[in-house]
């Protein structure tokens, strides 16, 4: 091999080359190595299929050691052929990472499919001689095949077995899925409901969107023992945490810019409305429950709390989206159940859009010496926001309107829509401005006493980020 991952070009394409015309014990040499979504996929083209279970390795990096580790982890495999796949962009590396990523993806950089237990053995010594001191964080699901080593293992599904559902659909053919366990005796809730329960109520619930491409297909569900398994198709792309933290402005300006929130808000807008058009209420619409697919759609991943409008429901649970009347100063409305309203998905949505327009969620630290109406902080947060964002001002009106503390007045997808297709604001200098279809005006904020900018992961204890007095 002339050219490893470490060479000038993509991942996929450097490790593609580098698995090229490599002969190695029990292959041909022939590779099929295909991307989709954030992950690539190297598979011998003579290997066997996958086994229902088996052995896994997987090799953690740190981000900037990404191209070392990979380079190690393809010169082993191309002289031990077996599948395995790996994160295809640094980006992606860095976002599994982070403190935001999907804690059950942390450390998966790559994940290594031996073909038996000796080839398991075999490549849990090469690839450890092989990536020895190179950085890289530990993987809590698994187990180190040393300490401090990159290579972690465990035994478990490779993939459920292809067969009919109880509907005559096919559970799974290769494809990758995620499976959600309930077992018993476990609540969920203040009302107590059975985890089982709560689950096929999920699964109930999947059938009715998933036709119409809004959450994950349900493939089947399994009970064994004490415990019910469902599982469903694996959704990709990234949360939408992670999607909005991946592409904050380099300038250091505010949020995402227009060109990539755009699409993003009205895909949401679409996914709350047609919702709702179900007689469904979602009661936890918050960043880590969508997920945004490589082509910018947004997909629901958990319907665990959407109920039945005008069904009694409990609370939703995420800070920073929990309408006002599910908060916590109302435990006792809430410990008692009601009725199930869209007004609540409407709150949660305008904070999944002021976290378009600012890259943080709407949390608000304590008021002190006085508690000023959480819109007015909104406010003059997102007018800051605005100066040099031009997402935040055209998105702060629908914000505030989506906001509001009476659910009557919270703004309606349609109207919503309405206003984020109205013409750009000109500048910071014409926001902010009454939008035609009335609603919460921003008040112009007056220069702080002193501006001074701070990292985009810390929250000012005055109730704003990046700016002083707010």
């Amino acid at each position: 091999m002339d050219r490893g991952p470490g060479a000038a070009g993509s991942w996929p394409e450097t490790t593609r080359a580098a698995l090229a015309g490599a002969g190695g014990r029990g292959g041909g040499g022939d590779w099929d190595v295909t991307v989709g979504g954030s992950w690539c996929t190297a598979r011998p083209s003579a290997s066997a299929p996958l086994p229902e279970r088996g052995w896994k390795l997987r090799v953690s990096a740190a981000s900037a050691a990404g191209e070392a580790v990979l380079s190690a982890v393809v010169r082993v495999l191309a002289g031990d052929p077996c599948r395995f796949r790996f994160a295809a962009a640094q980006e992606h590396l860095s976002e599994l990472n982070s403190r935001n990523g999907d804690r059950g993806a942390a450390g998966e950089f790559i994940t290594v499919y031996p073909a038996d237990d000796a080839q398991f053995q075999r490549l849990a010594a090469e690839l450890d001689r092989a990536t020895a001191g190179l950085p890289g964080p530990v993987v809590p699901s698994d187990r180190p095949y040393r300490a401090g080593s990159r290579v972690h293992y465990r035994y478990g599904a490779f993939a459920p077995p292809a067969e009919p559902g109880e509907d005559g659909r096919e559970v799974a053919s290769g494809a990758e899925v995620v499976v959600k366990q309930a077992r018993a005796h476990l609540e969920v809730g203040r009302a107590g409901t059975d985890a089982r329960e709560a689950l096929r109520h999920e699964a109930a619930l999947l059938d009715r969107p998933a036709g119409r491409g809004l959450a994950p297909r349900p493939l089947e569900l399994i009970e064994e023992e004490d415990s019910l398994f469902l599982v469903q198709e694996r959704i990709t792309g990234q949360p939408l945490g992670c999607w909005v933290a991946a592409r904050l402005r380099r300038d250091g300006g505010p949020g995402v810019d227009w060109a990539e929130a755009g699409p993003v808000a009205h895909g949401l807008l679409d996914l709350v409305e047609r919702v709702h058009a179900q007689g469904l209420v979602l009661h936890d619409l918050s960043p880590g429950n969508v997920m945004v697919r490589p082509d910018g759609t947004p997909r629901l991943v958990d319907l665990e709390r959407a109920t039945e409008a005008g069904r009694l429901a409990g609370a939703g649970c995420t800070p920073g989206y929990r309408a006002p009347e599910h908060g916590p100063g109302r435990l006792a409305l809430a410990a008692r159940g009601r009725v199930a309203d869209p007004a609540v998905d409407l709150y949660a949505l305008g904070g999944l859009l002021f976290l378009l327009a600012t890259g943080h969620d709407p949390l608000l630290p304590e008021d002190l010496p006085r508690a000023r109406p959480a819109a007015e902080r909104l406010g003059r947060w997102l007018a800051l926001a605005a100066r040099t964002g031009g997402t935040a001002r055209r998105l702060a009106p629908a914000v505030l309107g989506l906001r509001a503390e009476d659910p009557e007045r919270r703004w309606a997808v349609a109207r919503v829509r309405a206003a984020l297709n109205e013409d750009d604001p000109a500048g910071p200098a014409a926001f902010p401005r009454r939008p035609r279809h009335g609603g919460p005006r921003l008040r112009p904020a007056p220069a702080p006493p002193a501006v001074r900018r701070q990292p985009p992961d810390r929250t000012d204890p005055s109730g704003t980020t990046g700016v002083s007095g707010a």
